[in-house]
């Protein structure tokens, strides 16, 4: 047995845990990366809980998500020719991984699960003889220059985000607003916490809703890991993307109470019957909490 699979082998069995669902068929395939195919992504089936153990024949200088992933994966654990992917959850459409060799040869992988199979181990070989400056090896820097322009952006709008619902989290709820702002109301109480919902902001295309949450929980401590926002009614259910959230408290201690803006794309149009819900998720625990039934 080699020492590309011994090596993996021992990865997988020390991070994989229990997957949640339908049993899935463990793989073990291998690709070649070559001047023919070099402009196709190949795809790797991952799935939650599971570790999919990429192997290489040469040294791995790094590996990252092209785009940030939020709480899809754990983080990506590496050594000089393996790499290790964990899904926390379900990865519903594609997730770009690049690998960067250790002579600057870049790779893209599509991660995405499907229902009955998952790559426990794939070995992957790269035979490439195209000159630097070759119209495929051109090609394959352009295309990883835009992801990288792209994931660039996306992470100042969400800065821009954060710096803003900061503002925000350090206002007065009934003092003069520079904003579009009105009160909101709503609360419920789950899992001994108070959560209500006290104001909405809206500025250059993002909506930002204040909360307070108050733990009333005696023996537990709450850490927000991500909220979730949901637009409800009419005709269908779509989730709105959250592009940041801040609180100010990074752990609640029993018989406090901390403030939480989430700031989510403004949906384009609103039917008059449709709503808002907001979920936050507990980080490194079971329990969710819901606000439904929220007015834009």
């Amino acid at each position: 047995m080699g020492s590309r699979t011994v090596a993996p082998i021992i990865a997988l069995l020390a991070i994989t845990v229990p997957a949640v669902g339908a049993p899935r068929e463990l793989r073990h395939r291998s690709i070649t990366v070559n001047d023919a195919n070099r402009d196709s992504v190949p795809e790797l089936h991952v799935a939650p809980g599971l570790a999919t153990v990429l192997a290489f024949e040469a040294n791995v200088r790094d590996a990252t998500f092209v785009r940030p992933v939020g709480a899809l994966f754990q983080k990506v654990t590496r050594t000089d020719r393996i790499v290790v992917l964990v899904p926390k959850q379900v990865v519903p459409k594609p997730v770009s991984l690049s690998v960067v060799m250790a002579d600057g040869t870049i790779i893209t992988f599509a991660l995405m699960t499907v229902p009955r199979e998952v790559d426990a181990q794939v070995d992957v070989t790269i035979d490439l003889h195209a000159a630097p400056d070759s119209p495929v090896a051109l090609n394959a820097q352009i295309a990883t220059l835009r992801a990288q322009l792209d994931q660039c952006q996306g992470t100042s709008d969400a800065a821009a985000a954060r710096k803003i619902a900061s503002l925000i989290l350090t206002q007065g709820l009934d003092s003069p607003q520079a904003f579009e702002t009105h009160p909101m109301s709503g609360g419920d109480r789950q899992s001994r916490l108070l959560i209500q919902a006290k104001r909405l902001y809206r500025l250059l295309g993002l909506t930002y809703v204040v909360l307070s949450v108050d733990n009333r929980d005696p023996s537990r401590n709450w850490v927000l890991a991500r909220p979730v926002v949901h637009l409800t009614g009419g005709d269908q259910e779509m989730e709105l993307s959250v592009v940041a959230f801040v609180t100010d408290q990074q752990e609640l201690p029993p018989d406090n109470e901390e403030k939480v803006v989430v700031a989510f794309k403004t949906p384009q149009s609103v039917h008059p019957d449709q709503r808002i819900s907001i979920a936050l998720v507990e980080k490194d625990g079971m329990r969710r909490v819901e606000l439904t039934g929220l007015e834009l």
